[in-house]
């Protein structure tokens, strides 16, 4: 079964400043930024509990080893 994952309001607000930070990095690493969340994103929504559970919240955490900094 597939999930569909999206983005908390304020974490959308979030990656969009990263998206535009790594493009003003490099030319072209926003989009490379994108492509990596992406993929994650679809990895989730694949096997939401492959990934582990944040703390004692009822949130879990994925990180994209592209971009941990």
């Amino acid at each position: 079964m597939k999930y569909i994952v999206s983005f908390h309001p304020l974490v959308e607000k979030e990656y969009t400043e990263a998206v535009e930070w790594y493009e003003k990095q490099q030319k072209g690493l926003g989009n490379r930024f994108i492509e990596a969340v992406g993929l994650k994103m679809n990895e989730i929504s694949q096997n939401p509990n492959a990934f582990g559970k944040k703390s004692s919240f009822i949130f879990r955490e994925a990180k994209s080893p592209n971009f941990l900094i």
